[in-house]
C-alpha cells in the first residue's frame, strides 16, 4: 500500500498513540532549541494531534510529519537509555536525517504496516524499536 500524501497515526509500545509533546521535552530536549518527546497517548485517543502527514523521500524511505511540522525520529545508538527514549521530534524548518526516515514495510501477519528507523554502523545493523502505522485519510 503506498501513503505517500496519506495521513496516519504511529501506534507505539503498549498500543499507544504518538504525538509531539511541548518544545524542549524528551531526550533531546537539553539542548534547547525546540526539540520535543513524544506525548504517548491512550489507544483509542484518536485526536488530530496523534496524525502525522507522510512524505516519501527519494530513497524510499518515509518521513512522519507531526502537528508542529517537525518530523518524528527514533535514536536507538547510545544516547537512548530506554525504549520509550529512542522516539522524539525534531524542529519544524530542518531536514530530516538518517535517523527521520522511516522504512515501511507491509505483509505482517496482522495486516498493520511496520515502520523502522534502520541503522548501520560500527555496532552493527540494527534498528530501533518499530511502530504500527494504520491509514486515518
Amino acid at each position: 500500500m503506498e501513503i505517500d500524501g496519506k495521513t496516519v497515526i504511529l501506534r507505539g509500545p503498549a498500543g499507544s498513540l504518538a504525538s509531539p509533546d511541548v518544545p524542549n521535552t524528551g531526550t533531546w530536549g537539553g539542548l534547547g532549541t525546540g526539540w520535543r518527546g513524544v506525548h504517548w497517548r491512550g489507544s483509542g485517543d484518536l485526536g488530530a494531534y496523534c496524525h502525522h502527514r507522510v512524505t516519501k523521500q527519494l530513497n524510499g524511505n518515509y518521513t512522519f510529519t507531526g502537528d508542529h511540522g517537525g518530523f518524528a525520529g527514533a535514536d536507538a545508538t547510545k544516547h537512548s537509555g530506554s525504549i520509550l527514549s529512542q522516539f522524539y521530534y525534531m524542529p519544524a524548518g530542518q531536514p530530516a536525517g538518517g535517523y527521520e526516515t522511516w522504512r515501511v514495510y507491509e505483509g505482517t501477519e496482522n495486516g498493520a504496516l511496520l515502520a523502522l528507523v534502520e541503522y548501520v554502523n560500527d555496532e552493527g545493523r540494527y534498528f530501533a524499536c518499530g511502530l504500527a502505522v494504520e491509514v486515518v485519510e
